[in-house]
């Protein structure tokens, strides 16, 4: 399924057919209630000024495309994404998307002193700052706190803090869920 036409209910669409179901079905479940334990960050970063190094880089303003090579690293605000690859599409001077790729390509997003630092990893990550979610894919893992899923495919909105993810093979989905303390 392309990713570009990814709905909430795609992911779970495909799940009847796998043995895990029962399983991965509840996990999906739980993670509906993730919001209140705390997967969500600031939404502020978009605002903020975008800085990239890499080792190459190519443009193409006709098409509205950037390609960069070689330990990317994008900063913008709290916003942390590295790979080996990187594709930045805009139209009109404003971000549309982001795409990482590596073994594995890396986001980061947050404060960790305000509790609301999310760390992720996979093969790729495409992150939507107009719409304020990312993608994940290919041994994917999204954490926050004490809280962990790993899966093939993960999708998070960052805004509301809901995540969605999928196995597409053998392994389930994992999640680790821990209580906030009563402190």
């Amino acid at each position: 399924m392309p990713m570009d036409r990814y709905t909430p209910l795609s992911c779970r669409s495909k799940l009847g057919s796998s043995p895990h179901a029962g399983a991965i079905g509840t996990a999906l479940l739980m993670l509906l209630w993730a919001p209140a334990i705390g997967f969500a960050v600031p939404v502020v970063d978009a605002e903020q000024p975008m800085h990239i190094r890499a080792q190459a880089a190519e443009f193409d303003h006709w098409n509205g495309r950037a390609v960069y090579l070689g330990e990317v690293e994008v900063r913008q605000g709290t916003l942390q994404v590295t790979g080996e690859r990187m594709t930045v599409h805009y139209l009109d001077a404003r971000l549309v998307r982001v795409t990482a790729s590596g073994e594995p390509a890396r986001y980061q997003q947050g404060s960790a002193p305000a509790g609301s630092l999310v760390r992720a990893s996979a093969s790729l990550i495409t992150y939507h700052p107009g719409e304020a979610r990312i993608e994940l894919a290919g041994e994917a893992r999204l954490a926050q706190a004490k809280n962990d899923v790993a899966g093939e495919i993960i999708h998070y909105d960052i805004a509301s803090g809901i995540v969605d993810a999928a196995a597409t093979g053998q392994e389930p989905v994992r999640v680790i869920l821990r209580p906030a303390s009563g402190d």
